[in-house]
C-alpha cells in the first residue's frame, strides 16, 4: 500500500524544520526573548524547587513557591511557533506555494508537542516524576489551543462543531481545576496510569490542533458570490455611514495612538478600572482562597493583583499604526508625533493606574486595619513607580539602532511582571519608596529623552 507521505512530503518537511534554526525564525519574531527568558527562570524553578524539596514537603514548597514557570513558559514558547507558523500559512503568496502550509503544518507540530516534552524533562530536576510533569505541562498548554486551531470550512456542521466543543470541555476542566486550591499538587502527585492516557489525549489533541493550519491559507473572494458581495456592500455602507457620522471624543482620539483597534470611551475606561481588580479579587477569595475569613483571603488575593495595575504597561509594543497615523499629517513632525504618543500614555497611566491603585488599596487597607497615612503612602508609591515603569521599555532604544520587537516585548513584560515582587506588600513601604525613586528617575529619564531617539529609528509597518 502507498503511503500519503511522498519524497516530496519529507524534503519539504526536513526544508521547513531547518527554516526554525535560522535567523528568518529568530528575527522579527516578538516572543522569542520572553520565551528563552521563562526557559531560564524554568531551570531557576526547578533547582529551587529541588532545594526546598530536600528540607520541607511538596505540599508545602508548592504552595510557596509554585510552579510559575512551568505553565506560563510552555505557552509563551508555544507563541513564539504560532507566530512564525502563522505568518508562514497566512502569507498572501502560500497558495502560490505547493505544499508549503502542510510542511509547516507538520514542522509546527513537530516543534509544538516538543516544547512540553522539553519542559517536563526541565520540571524533572525538581525530583518529580517525569509522567506527572508531563501532565502537568500539557494540562496547562491548554490555553495554547487557541491559538493553533483554524476551523476549516468544509465538512458537515457536526464534524465542524466537534472539536468546539472538545476544546470548550478542555478549556472548562483547565479553569475549573486552576481555581481549586491545591490543583498543583493534585497534578504533580497522581499515578501514571492516570496521568499517562491523559497525556497521550492532550498531546493527541496539540497535534491535531496545530495540524489544522492550513485552513489559514489566504482564499481570495469568489467574485460570482453575489449574496456575499452583497452582503459585503450593505456592511460597508453601514460601517462608513458610522465612521462619518460617529463622533469620536478627543480621549478616544489620543488613545487611537496606544491602541487604533480599540480606542476605549473614557467612561469605559474608568468603570473598567474601579471594578475589575476588586470583582477579580473577590472572585479569587470564593473559589481559589485557602480556610480562613474572607478578609484573610481577599487580602491574600489583592496580594496577587498588584501586577494588573501594570497591565497597561505594554502600550510601546504596539507601533504598526504610526506610519498610518502619522501621514495624516495632523501631529507634525516625526519628533513631535512620538511625543504626542509619549503624552497619550501618560495620560492614560495616570487615570487608569491612579483608578486601579485606589480600587485595590482602599478596600485592602480598610480589611488590613491600615491606617490612613500608611494607606496613603501606599497609595502614591503605586501609582509613582508604576507610571514610571510604564516608560522604561523605551530604554531599549538607546542602544543606537531600532531594537527588535522582541526585545520591546522583554523589557514591557519585565517592567510589568516586576510590580508583582516590587511592592510595598511585599518589601513594605519604606523600601519601596527607594524603588519608587529609582523608578521615577528612569522613567522621567526615558519619558524626555528616548523621543527623539525613537523617532530617528525605523518605524515598523503591518510586521517587523
Amino acid at each position: 500500500m502507498k503511503s500519503n507521505f511522498s519524497s516530496q512530503d519529507r524534503r519539504e518537511l526536513k526544508s521547513a524544520l531547518r527554516i526554525y534554526g535560522t535567523s528568518a525564525f529568530w528575527r522579527g519574531n516578538p516572543m522569542v526573548i520572553s520565551g528563552l527568558l521563562f526557559i531560564f527562570l524554568a531551570f531557576v524553578n526547578a533547582f529551587s524547587i529541588r532545594h526546598k524539596l530536600a528540607h520541607h514537603p511538596i505540599a508545602e514548597v508548592l504552595h510557596d513557591g509554585g510552579l510559575f514557570s512551568f505553565f506560563i513558559g510552555p505557552n509563551l514558547v508555544q507563541n513564539c511557533i504560532q507566530f512564525y507558523a502563522s505568518s508562514q500559512v497566512g502569507a498572501s503568496q502560500a497558495p502560490s506555494i505547493p505544499g508549503l502550509a502542510q510542511a509547516e503544518a507538520r514542522a509546527a507540530t513537530i516543534w509544538a508537542c516538543m516544547i512540553p516534552l522539553f519542559f517536563a524533562a526541565v520540571m524533572t530536576i525538581a525530583g518529580i516524576p517525569f509522567h506527572d510533569c508531563l501532565f502537568f505541562v500539557l494540562f496547562n498548554s491548554i490555553p495554547a489551543l487557541a491559538g493553533w486551531y483554524s476551523p476549516g470550512q468544509a465538512g458537515s456542521i457536526r464534524k465542524r462543531l466537534i472539536p468546539v466543543i472538545v476544546g470548550i470541555v478542555l478549556f472548562l476542566a483547565f479553569v475549573i481545576l486552576s481555581l481549586v486550591p491545591g490543583a498543583q499538587l493534585w497534578m504533580v502527585t497522581r499515578p501514571a496510569f492516570l496521568t499517562v492516557p491523559c497525556s497521550i489525549a492532550l498531546a493527541t489533541v496539540l497535534a491535531f490542533t496545530v495540524l489544522t493550519l492550513p485552513n489559514r491559507v489566504y482564499q481570495p473572494a469568489h467574485i460570482g458570490d453575489a449574496r456575499s458581495a452583497r452582503s459585503k456592500t450593505k456592511r460597508g455602507k453601514q460601517e462608513t455611514s458610522k465612521s462619518v457620522f460617529h463622533r469620536v471624543g478627543q480621549y478616544e482620539l489620543s488613545q487611537m495612538l496606544l491602541a487604533p483597534s480599540i480606542p476605549l470611551s473614557l467612561r469605559a475606561d474608568v468603570l473598567a478600572s474601579c471594578i475589575a481588580i476588586p470583582l477579580i479579587a473577590t472572585v479569587i477569595a470564593v473559589l481559589f482562597g485557602d480556610h480562613g475569613s474572607f478578609t484573610h483571603k481577599w487580602i491574600w488575593a489583592a496580594r496577587t493583583l498588584v501586577i494588573t495595575i501594570a497591565c497597561t504597561n505594554n502600550w510601546l509594543i504596539h507601533r504598526e499604526h504610526w506610519p498610518i497615523l502619522f501621514v495624516t499629517g495632523r501631529f507634525g513632525s516625526r519628533l513631535q508625533f512620538v511625543r504626542s504618543v509619549f503624552k497619550a500614555a501618560l495620560s492614560r497611566s495616570l487615570l487608569t493606574i491612579s483608578l486601579r491603585t485606589l480600587s485595590l488599596v482602599i478596600p485592602f487597607a480598610i480589611l488590613a486595619h491600615y491606617t490612613f497615612p500608611h494607606a496613603l503612602m501606599i497609595t502614591v508609591e503605586l501609582i509613582t513607580c508604576i507610571t514610571g515603569l510604564a516608560f522604561v521599555p523605551a530604554l531599549a532604544f538607546l542602544s543606537g539602532h531600532a531594537p527588535s520587537k522582541g526585545l520591546v516585548v522583554a523589557a514591557s513584560f519585565v517592567s510589568i511582571f516586576l510590580t508583582q515582587i516590587v511592592n510595598p506588600f511585599m518589601l513594605g513601604s519604606s523600601v519601596f519608596g527607594i524603588a519608587t525613586i529609582v523608578a521615577v528617575l528612569v522613567g522621567g529619564f526615558c519619558y524626555f529623552m528616548t523621543p527623539r531617539r525613537i523617532s530617528r529609528s525605523d518605524w515598523p509597518f503591518g510586521s517587523e
